[in-house]
């Protein structure tokens, strides 16, 4: 019997308020607004997963970090036709593809579409924070990775320093 390949996923979010309190500390509630915690998952079927580990950020279990630089935009994958991509920022610094150098969580990974002269900002995401992005249909409607481009910035969204270059892990299957 052949193998079979997926990824399950899931996002969620909980809009919180912390109302204004006269004396005392003031706890965190759901939002009035939005009154609940909102939420998907979803599974979706794979080819395979042997990208090799500098198209698919993993290989034979040994992640392959991606060095975040800071003063241009590194793209994420050579992969064109993927169906899956989770891009997450380590808040260490590159130390190698397999080893993470020091903590940095005072910086940013910003996630762009560049194409052309256009760059659309799809995610700014601090220490620990992770984006994943799916496209059910890779024959009509692919995520073409070479357009996705990932860099370093300091916590106020000014340029990194020349050695502040993060690691992002990540994942990209077709």
């Amino acid at each position: 019997m052949a193998a079979t390949y997926k990824v399950n996923f899931a996002v969620s979010c909980t809009p919180v308020e912390i109302p204004a309190v006269e004396y005392g500390t003031a706890q965190e509630q759901i939002s009035s607004e939005v009154g609940k915690s909102l939420g998907g998952s979803g599974s979706i079927a794979m080819a395979d997963f042997a990208g090799g580990a500098a198209v698919q950020g993993y290989n034979d279990q040994t992640v392959n970090y991606l060095e975040c630089v800071d003063n241009s935009s590194t793209q994420i994958s050579s992969e064109t036709t993927a169906k899956f991509v989770f891009i997450k920022n380590t808040g260490y610094l590159f130390s190698s593809a397999t080893v993470l150098g020091a903590a940095l969580a005072d910086h940013l990974v910003s996630v762009t579409a560049e194409g052309g002269t256009d760059t659309v900002i799809l995610a700014t995401l601090n220490a620990g924070e992770a984006v994943i992005f799916k496209a059910e249909e890779v024959s009509n409607l692919p995520i073409n990775c070479t357009y996705i481009k990932v860099r370093t910035y300091e916590s106020d969204g000014s340029a990194a320093g020349a050695t502040d270059h993060l690691a992002v892990e990540y994942l990209v299957t077709d």
